[in-house]
């Protein structure tokens, strides 16, 4: 089956025009800046989703309230696209405005995830040779990942279905969740590629993928791992040369990358060795061979890097704009992730201990949640989601207004109910649904919204660390918003905007309506 690459809107130009009132109030911009001096309470957004559930739940009800505040026709008089009326396409070009029956009745559903993350993220018992190696890190995994129906229908659009039958089950026959890999898996599957942006803005693609995969690994593999970006890595980096992606084992750096906005990824790749001290990996060195990436654009290589100045391709040039290369990229960080005997790397003692959610609940349980009832993707929540409000709130309400309940309720899975033990039982009922109880499902939002509520916020790492945390918020909320507003939404990192902006200042987030 030929594959296929996801369709993208056009973003229209920004013209370097005199800034009106009109073109200002359709303005979004935010800064998020970490130094290193910050007052350590200070209430920066990365802090509070440290804090817990609540903090989350608060972080996506603001980003859903902004959206709603700054939306288009009536409240900022910004002219609406032609697409208003019609039926908004998904970008596997299905309709998502039909009420498509996805089964007949779901059966027990278990969290098994525990015991499945385990055996996924399990250790190799011996190093794969070099000629081997590209093998080993496409192989179908040892268990299944367990995804919904509807996606793995979208998927059988792009994907051979041998390929497809080896890498995941469906919730919805094997009676099994997983309440974090599942929805950290359908995020990745479904994340826009943004063009025409910032290299900062392109990472948040990629880091769905790796805050999906490895960011669960971390919560299951028996040894204490970190990841950092644009850190300072010295045991085998050059002074001054900082990966832009490092993943480390007990303190020991193991993987790599290396990030272009555009080029050629073989050409990026040669950065891998070239800031790389002279000895680290090899016959006589701390490893005998690392696994790095490059990427340029949407596109990304795998090289194994077993000398100085020598690498071997470990993987085809993937694009994350097609959909079968995202499944082999979730492959590829699956293999990567199984430290213990290949490596050689001795364990913390993790093993055989209850590992604790940033939130504090225990996610080695196994509980039946529920017998799922008929499951409709009713994609029209997200248009009255994200609909206009009729009038710009005055600065006196505008608090009230960004943390009102939104218009209709977001669907979120059963085994959620765990929120109840971190939030007010009454707010969480103005804000989610329970999906197996309203026969709903949204295939894009729901688990972006899940993703979010179960991302792992990292401690002592750099400033572009801490933004992938934030980033799951916001390519949830606003990414979404993207595909369903009546307005062109565009976002970007770390971009020039010269009509409201001074000079050569840059913005560290910002997101803008209309052309």
């Amino acid at each position: 089956m030929a594959d296929k690459k996801l369709p993208h809107k056009v973003k229209a130009p920004v013209k370097k025009a005199a800034a009106s009132p009109r073109r200002q109030s359709a303005r979004l911009t935010a800064k998020t800046k970490f130094t290193a001096d910050e007052d350590k309470n200070s209430s920066a957004p990365l802090q509070e989703l440290a804090g817990g559930f609540m903090q989350r739940l608060d972080a996506i009800s603001r980003k859903l309230s902004q959206l709603a505040l700054h939306k288009p026709e009536e409240a900022i008089e910004i002219p609406a696209s032609s697409s208003k009326d019609k039926s908004v396409e998904t970008k596997a070009a299905s309709s998502v405005d039909s009420d498509k029956t996805l089964t007949a009745r779901y059966p027990i559903v278990e969290c098994k995830e525990k015991e499945m993350c385990r055996k996924l993220f399990s250790p190799l018992k011996a190093v794969p040779n070099r000629e081997t190696l590209q093998s080993v890190l496409t192989a179908n995994p040892v268990v299944k990942i367990p995804i919904h129906q509807h996606t793995f229908s979208w998927l059988q659009e792009h994907v051979e279905e041998d390929k497809l039958k080896g890498v995941f089950d469906i919730v919805e026959e094997v009676g099994n969740i997983c309440p974090k890999l599942t929805p950290r898996v359908e995020a990745a599957l479904h994340v826009n590629v943004p063009r025409d942006v910032t290299e900062g803005m392109q990472q948040c693609a990629l880091d769905a993928f790796l805050m999906g995969v490895i960011g669960t690994a971390q919560e299951y593999i028996a040894i204490s791992t970190k990841v950092d970006r644009n850190a300072n890595e010295l045991s085998m980096t050059k002074f001054m040369c900082r990966p832009d992606y490092l993943l480390m084992f007990n303190g020991q750096l193991v993987f790599k990358g290396e990030e272009k906005k555009s080029g050629d990824a073989r050409n990026i790749a040669l950065e891998l060795t070239e800031k790389m001290i002279p000895g680290s990996v090899g016959k006589d060195g701390k490893l005998e061979y690392m696994i790095g990436y490059a990427t340029a654009g949407s596109s990304i290589l795998f090289e194994c890097i077993y000398g100085d100045e020598k690498m071997s391709e470990c993987s085809q040039i993937l694009d994350i704009e097609r959909v079968a290369d995202r499944v082999t990229l979730i492959l590829i960080l699956i293999n990567l992730n199984k430290p213990k005997e290949a490596i050689g790397i001795p364990t913390s003692g993790r093993e055989n201990k209850p590992v604790e959610d940033k939130a504090g609940s225990s996610v080695d349980s196994d509980k039946t949640l529920v017998r799922y009832p008929v499951v409709n993707s009713k994609e029209e929540i997200c248009h009255k989601l994200f609909s206009p409000l009729g009038a710009v709130p005055n600065r006196e309400t505008l608090q009230s207004v960004l943390a009102e309940n939104p218009a209709v309720k977001i669907p979120i899975h059963h085994k959620f109910n765990c929120l109840q033990e971190h939030v007010k039982k009454d707010k969480l009922k103005g804000v989610f649904d329970i999906v197996e109880e309203v026969d709903n499902i949204c295939p894009k939002l729901t688990p972006r919204v899940e993703a979010a509520l179960h991302v792992n916020a990292p401690r002592d790492v750099t400033e572009g660390m801490q933004q992938c945390a934030l980033n799951a918020f916001l390519m949830g909320a606003i990414g979404t918003a993207q595909e369903y507003a009546s307005i062109p939404v565009n976002t970007n990192r770390s971009a020039k905007e010269p009509l409201m902006t001074r000079g050569m200042s840059r913005l560290d987030y910002l997101l803008l309506f209309g052309n």
